[in-house]
């Protein structure tokens, strides 16, 4: 297993799935 850590790369790309969410809901 993988250790739990967000990278940099990863939290932008949870942001862009928020900001997508929030524009089609």
């Amino acid at each position: 297993m993988k250790p739990i850590r967000t990278t940099q790369r990863e939290r932008q790309k949870n942001n862009n799935n928020k900001a997508f969410q929030s524009q089609t809901n």
